[in-house]
């Protein structure tokens, strides 16, 4: 079906052909194509023969051929584009794609070669394709997991969990399981509770989307934990990451030093440390055998009654009966000396209990005594009755 359009947008001269293939309908067809040549042209004299095309549709039009069987009483000079192919019958151009909505020209240029008419048709195949674009995407997932190198055993420990999307697929249903060493817990809401394993829901994640989750575990003992976790998706990517902690704690011991024993065949044959009144030494000596440092370590001697601390060296000091020493940070394999001086009133048996404790560390007790003995000795007054010396 062709459409003869003289009042079309033609410049004057020159006249339009148009048709819309394949319906001959421009509302039902795919591609309109005008044809647009000069009224009247002189023998020998160059003249131009233009295709338009369009694209009706909102889709690309593929494998698009026009052909034009302008052969008789014409001699062609120049095509642009050049043609593809040619014969006896013709010109073929195949152009290829036409995307939606778009238009192309082709501009042939030639001469009429003798007095008469110069007549020639053009046509247009296609190919329709129904075409849509599949989004092709590939999920990944990562997961890290931070714990600090060492800590103590008295410390709760503070673990990062951080998941990641590292595809380009949104992952749904993401959850992360911290499954805890044997002897590690995590305090849980309820006091004195704990959890041997850990979840967290992280749900969605968009592509390049991070969640962060923590929480605090807690060593029972000492020693190096390593603390596995992974990371599941509904889309069934998954990760793991282990971290490592080294738990380390002190451990303080304390002896007692007492002075030696007296032997003696006087006083009833008692062997004894001191004479009542006389003052004697006790010292303690304080162990850091643990691979942390203990600060803020404290003896403490509970004074048996009777006996008083005359002198303490090492900054010892006297508080609400007992003598009491402020041993500051014993390095782990460190020791620290405290002694001193005491007084008994009374002859006895005397213990002497003390305790040490310090910040991580378990108290530590030991206990020692000291025997204290009387001296015999014979009391002598005189008295001088009747006073032979007068007042005045």
């Amino acid at each position: 079906v062709v459409e003869q359009t003289p009042k079309s947008s033609a410049p004057p001269g020159y006249k339009i052909a148009s048709a819309a293939f394949p319906t001959g309908d421009r509302k039902t067809s795919a591609i309109y194509v005008e044809k647009i040549v000069p009224e009247r042209v002189l023998v020998g004299q160059p003249f131009d023969i233009v295709y338009r095309f369009t694209n009706l549709t909102p889709l690309t039009l593929r494998d698009v051929t026009l052909s034009d069987d302008t052969a008789e009483n014409f001699k062609l000079e120049s095509s642009t584009p050049e043609p593809t192919s040619t014969s006896a019958g013709g010109m073929v151009w195949v152009l290829g794609e036409v995307p939606p909505r778009g238009t192309g020209e082709i501009v042939l240029r030639g001469v009429a070669l003798a007095e008469g008419y110069v007549t020639g048709c053009g046509k247009v195949t296609f190919q329709p394709y129904v075409c849509e674009t599949v989004q092709v995407v590939k999920p990944a997932i990562a997961l890290t997991k931070t714990m600090p190198a060492e800590a103590l055993g008295c410390d709760l420990i503070p673990v990062k969990l951080v998941v990641k999307n590292q595809g380009s697929s949104r992952l749904t249903g993401v959850k992360i399981t911290d499954n805890l060493p044997n002897g590690m817990v995590a305090p849980g809401s309820m006091e004195g509770a704990g959890k041997l394993v850990m979840e967290f829901d992280a749900g969605t994640l968009a592509p390049g989307e991070s969640k962060e989750f923590t929480f605090n575990a807690k060593a029972a003992r000492k020693g190096t934990f390593t603390n596995p976790a992974k990371v599941t998706s509904a889309e069934g990517v998954e990760a793991t990451a282990e971290a490592t902690v080294n738990v380390v704690v002190p451990e303080l011991s304390v002896v007692c030093e007492t002075p030696k024993m007296r032997e003696t065949t006087q006083f009833g044959g008692l062997a004894f440390t001191q004479f009542i009144g006389r003052p004697f030494e006790v010292c303690w000596t304080v162990k850091n055998s643990g691979d942390a440092p203990s600060r803020d370590a404290k003896l403490e001697v509970t004074l048996p009654e009777g006996v008083t601390l005359q002198s303490a060296a090492g900054g010892g000091s006297v508080a609400g009966g007992k003598a009491v020493w402020n041993l500051g940070e014993i390095a782990p394999g460190a020791s620290k000396k405290a002694c001193g001086t005491f007084v008994a009133a009374v002859a006895g048996n005397y213990a002497f209990n003390a305790s040490v404790a310090g910040q991580c560390s378990k108290p530590a007790t030991t206990s020692c005594g000291v025997t204290i003995q009387g001296v015999n000795a014979i009391l002598v007054e005189v008295v001088d009755d009747p006073d032979p010396i007068q007042v005045g």
